[in-house]
């Protein structure tokens, strides 16, 4: 009983060092960009905390399992995409983002759980053609957010070949459309049991790189990320009010 009450407390101390840091980086992340100051990992140390967040939010152990296995989904197909050019286009991580294994950096794994979380939220979770395509339409637009200022503020990869939007190919979206059905269809099946707590480190990564996008002047990012921020703030809000009232 004893050791069961120490491990319980050791989770707790660590989900709020989790959020210290999380938020530490967040805030510091953000003013750096209006103070000049040095805060290059930010980013890196914001979707490893944000990642480890949620993965402490899941329920059970299935749930557990899910999340490891978008991990891997997610690292995959990137390494596909780096390689082979596909479904994504040509393009090469720089070291930004740390850690790589192959050819992606791990933390690129861990952005495709929160942000795959987050797009669950917005969606009825019943699987059907109607909630894959909704989810990775979100997804999508995630993508059209975090993009532009990874690639022209942070250079955490580079394109081989420029595109329309702000440099981006448009390979890169429809890449990023195909792909995040194959996303929600893991999501929608096993229905992972993630406590509310497991959704804001993705609304917090989004509205991190959507007030780095109004800093850099970014229209479509900054306009995008405003719509999905204030609807998933609203949503949220309907929700609690339900389960209070």
């Amino acid at each position: 009983m004893c050791k069961k009450i120490r491990n319980k407390n050791m989770i707790i101390i660590i989900k709020i060092l989790l959020w210290l840091i999380f938020m530490t980086m967040s805030i510091g992340g953000i003013f750096s960009l209006f103070f000049d100051l040095t805060f290059s990992y930010a980013p890196l140390i914001l979707m490893t905390s944000g990642f480890f967040i949620t993965l402490f939010s899941s329920e059970n152990k299935k749930s557990f399992m899910v999340i490891l296995l978008l991990i891997i989904f997610g690292v995959f197909i990137e390494n596909i995409g780096v390689i082979y050019g596909i479904p994504f286009g040509s393009y090469v991580y720089s070291d930004y983002l740390g850690i790589k294994l192959l050819h992606t950096p791990v933390a690129i794994g861990f952005a495709w759980v929160m942000l795959t979380i987050l797009a669950s939220s917005f969606v009825n979770h019943n699987i059907s053609l109607k909630n894959l395509f909704l989810g990775a339409f979100i997804l999508t637009s995630f993508d059209l957010i975090i993009d532009p200022v990874s690639v022209n503020v942070m250079g955490a990869w580079e394109w081989e070949s420029s595109g329309i939007y702000y440099g981006i190919p448009l390979s890169n979206f429809i890449g990023w459309f195909l792909t995040s059905i194959l996303a929600m269809i893991i999501l929608l099946t096993f229905k992972p049991k993630i406590s509310y707590f497991g959704n804001l480190p993705g609304i917090i990564i989004l509205t991190f790189f959507w007030i780095i996008s109004i800093t850099e002047g970014m229209i479509i990012p900054s306009i995008l990320g405003l719509i999905l921020i204030v609807y998933f703030v609203i949503k949220n809000i309907r929700s609690l009010f339900k389960k209070i009232f």
